[in-house]
């Protein structure tokens, strides 16, 4: 950042369960953060242990189908990463179990398939908390992509604030204009702050 003349914000985003009935899965963005405050530092670490706990466990399954793979592989592919699904999807293609990563998805590692094993998921609660706690300003992210109507969007986010969310991302790269103006509009009438976002992955 110093080197480009670029204000660097500390921040991160959490993947919390927000409606187990359906499993929807919201995220939650934190800014402003002291990462190294004791407690955020904590939440990390729980989540962290639950992903570690799940690959080991996605690991167990697939051996026991027959695939050789080990937690070794993965984290090789990963390559000192959070290790996600996408890293076994390519160690099963590597390894010529499948031709693509969607074939990986499709036969071993979605929901219902022998490889696959549910993420534990923190509240939203535990997340805001923990940003809070850190210091930092909680928001939600791209709210348009969680397949709720504005109605549900403007109900969750009611919610979220009596939680001690702040704010909503409003300017977002795949919103169209009507989409944006919409938010914008919820935001106001909650009186949130509002953020905007590219969620580049490269």
């Amino acid at each position: 950042g110093e080197k480009y003349g670029v204000e660097i914000i500390k921040g991160i985003e959490f993947a919390a369960l927000y409606d187990t009935d359906t499993e929807l899965e919201i995220h939650i963005l934190g800014y402003f953060i002291d990462h190294k405050n004791k407690e955020f530092k904590e939440v990390l670490k729980s989540i962290t242990e639950a992903r570690e706990n799940r690959n080991i466990l996605m690991v167990e399954k697939l051996r026991k189908i027959g695939i050789d793979i080990t937690i070794e592989d993965v984290n090789e592919d990963a390559g000192g990463e959070i290790i996600t699904r996408a890293h076994f999807a390519n160690v099963l293609q590597k390894k010529g179990y499948v031709k693509s990563k969607n074939e990986a998805f499709s036969y071993f590692l979605s929901p219902g398939k022998a490889g696959y094993v549910r993420r534990e998921f923190v509240t939203p609660k535990v997340c805001i908390d923990a940003i809070k706690n850190a210091g930092g300003a909680a928001f939600l992210a791209h709210p348009t992509l969680y397949k709720m109507s504005y109605e549900q969007i403007e109900k969750a986010l009611k919610h979220l604030k009596e939680l001690g969310l702040v704010g909503v991302e409003s300017e977002y790269s795949t919103y169209s204009t009507e989409q944006e103006r919409n938010i914008k509009k919820i935001a106001k009438k909650l009186d949130l702050l509002i953020s905007g976002g590219s969620d580049f992955h490269g």
